[in-house]
Formats: C-alpha cells, structure tokens, sequence
C-alpha cells in the first residue's frame, strides 16, 4: 500500500515537474503590449456645475467655483444668514462632500 502512495507521489511530482517546463517564460518585452491605459469617462468626475448645485442643495447662494484639481472641487458662497462659507467637495463620481 505504501509503495503504491509513494510511487503516485513521485508520478505527480513528475508531472508537475514537466508542466512548469513547458510553459513559456514571461519577458518584459511580452507584457508592455497587454498594458492597457485606464480610458476617461464622461460622468466620472465631479464638475464644477454639480459642484454649484450641491452646494444650493445645502444651502448656499451666490455659489461659485474657486478651485478644481485632480483631488478637490472648491466652492464658495454664501449661507441663509449671509456669511462666507466654503464647501470642498472630492473630485469624484456624485461629489462626495470632504468638508464644510
């Protein structure tokens, strides 16, 4: 019983031994051409008008964009009582709100 576990044992280390020959061997020169570069999508950031419309939604009047850079969308504006406040917003899809 032993002898026939021992010999199914070397048989697979064989089998495994001669597969990991056979594949070929992977170069740099081989994976530059499967690279592919993340496409821009319409939508996929958040703009400075829906930036302005959050911030109407919050409250604010006479709203304006003052920055917008690949992490935040800056707006300024007024709130009900007539004091300057200013919204950041992440420069993500839906603009989440990152601080008042």
């Amino acid at each position: 019983m032993s002898t026939i576990l021992a010999k199914i044992g070397v048989a697979s280390l064989v089998l495994i031994g001669s597969m990991a020959a056979s594949l070929p061997q992977a170069s740099a020169n081989d994976l530059s051409g499967h690279v592919q570069q993340a496409a821009w999508r319409p939508g996929t950031f958040c703009t400075g008008s829906q930036a302005e419309s959050r911030a109407r939604g919050m409250g604010l009047s006479r709203v304006r964009v003052v920055s917008v850079n690949s992490r935040w969308v800056v707006v300024e504006g007024r709130d009900r009582r007539g004091r300057f406040q200013r919204v950041t917003f992440w420069n993500q899809r839906s603009c989440p709100l990152a601080r008042r």
